[in-house]
């Protein structure tokens, strides 16, 4: 099964999201993430990418999210099946999210948050953000109040509903830090 999980690191020394995106590989192998060994001792995860089958999920959260309810809702429950019939490929949904997309969000730039390679062991340039008073109430409300964020600064994981009261009692925050989205299998 796949898990979203986020990797939290401090701004100094990271200019880009490129280094943001190593940085957090880099660590989570050093850390044992898929492993024996490290922080995680027997090993969290036994594979584990930046991005991945969520490459794109912090411009999601980002976006008007009734538009992007529209998108979802258009293309229908159908949309992410592949073969069958219709002998639907990546490439042929990818256009028809590209066409819906558009349609609602017609000035977006960069690489649509959709329908991206899911191998590619650095993701994408949005899959390491700097935490914003914006993306920090995004990424809160979200709705994903279990999923996990590693901050090895701060001394390990923390969920998402969690955020406000380390806040609270330790004056914990994700503002100013690259947030790093990472897909891992377990």
């Amino acid at each position: 099964m796949h898990y979203l999980y986020y990797v939290a690191l401090e701004k100094e020394g990271i200019k880009t999201s490129k280094e943001a995106r190593e940085y957090a590989n880099t660590m989570l192998t050093n850390e044992g993430f898929c492993n024996q060994g490290g922080y995680f001792g027997g090993g969290k995860a036994d594979w584990f990418v930046i991005g991945g089958r969520w490459s794109g999920e912090l411009t999601k959260l980002l976006l008007d999210q009734d538009k992007l309810k529209k998108v979802n809702e258009e293309l229908g429950d159908n949309h992410w099946w592949l073969g069958g019939e219709e002998k639907m490929t990546e490439e042929k949904r990818l256009k028809q999210y590209e066409k819906v997309f558009r349609k609602y969000f017609p000035d977006f730039k960069g690489v649509l948050p959709a329908w991206r390679n899911g191998y590619n062991q650095l993701g994408e340039e949005d899959d390491a953000m700097l935490v914003d008073e914006k993306l920090l109430k995004a990424f809160k409300k979200s709705g994903c109040k279990e999923t996990e964020i590693f901050d090895r600064e701060f001394g390990g994981e923390r969920t998402i509903g969690s955020l406000d009261r380390y806040k609270n009692e330790y004056k914990y925050s994700l503002l100013g830090k690259w947030l790093v989205v990472i897909d891992y299998h377990n």
